[in-house]
Order: structure tokens, then sequence, then C-alpha cells
């Protein structure tokens, strides 16, 4: 479900540059473009994605003690923790540039979706930032359930 949500961010994302802005936008560029606190909760998500990517792999190497007869492990619980922190974390900040989006559009009055595109397009990249490591990671852990259960049952 996570890796469904991230590909139609993805694919989201390009529909909206390629309809509103009309130029090629990478991801560093909607880095530099976006708000201080912004760009504070992008390399907060991505130094936590870079995290949970690193306890997924340590995942799928964990074995279980022989007396264990869990396919779970305890790297299991890190992994959805991380996940859902990724997850909250993004909201909090798409709350904060939608917080500011609707301040500006109060102060200037109704505006097209055209003005406001380049802030949804950075919405978009933060929710992206949370989805495919949390869709990795989930991944793996699969990978590592599915390696323990077999090692539990030879």
């Amino acid at each position: 479900m996570t890796l469904i949500a991230a590909i139609g961010t993805w694919i989201a994302k390009g529909i909206v540059i390629d309809r509103y802005i009309g130029m090629p936008l990478s991801n560093f560029g909607l880095f530099l473009i976006a708000h201080p606190v912004s760009k504070i909760g992008m390399l907060m998500l991505f130094a936590l994605g870079g995290l949970l990517c690193l306890a997924a792999l340590i995942a799928l190497f964990v074995h279980g003690v022989a007396k264990d007869r869990s396919p779970s492990s305890p790297v299991d619980l890190v992994i959805w923790l991380g996940v859902f922190a990724l997850i909250g974390l993004s909201l909090l900040v798409n709350g904060y540039q939608e917080m500011a989006i609707q301040m500006a559009i109060k102060e200037v009055g109704p505006v097209s979706f055209a003005v406001t595109a380049p802030q949804r397009v950075e919405q978009l990249f933060v929710f992206s930032l949370a989805l495919w490591p949390s869709a990795f990671a989930l991944l793996m852990l699969l990978v590592a359930r599915m390696r323990r259960s077999k090692a539990i049952g030879a």
C-alpha cells in the first residue's frame, strides 16, 4: 500500500509540474525554493529515511535465537516506529506548508491553482521523502519475515 502511495505521489508530482509549472523542476530544485522551516523538515525526513533503510537492511540479516519460534524480531518494532515517525513528520511539515499557503491566500484573495502549484509540488515531494523509504523498509521487513519463517519451519 505504501509503495502504491509512493508511486501515486510521484505521478501526481509529474503531472502538476508538467501542467502548471511548465519547466523541469528536480527534487533538488524543490528543496532550494522551499521555505527554511520546510527545508529543515525535509532534511530531517531524509536523515530519518536513511536510518530507516539501514534498520531495514539490518533486519534482513538478523535471525532470532533458536528457541524463539516467532517469525518477528525486535528490529520489526523499530521499523514500524520509524515508518510511523516518517509519515507523521511529513504530515507535520505539510501542515506547516499548507498553513503558509492558506495565510497567503487569505491576504491576497482567491487565486488559481497555478499560483500555488509550486507549493503543492513541494508538499508532494515531502510525502515522497516519507513514502519511498517507508515502502523500502516494509518490503525488506516482509522479505526478512519470509526468510525467518522458512528458517523456523526447516
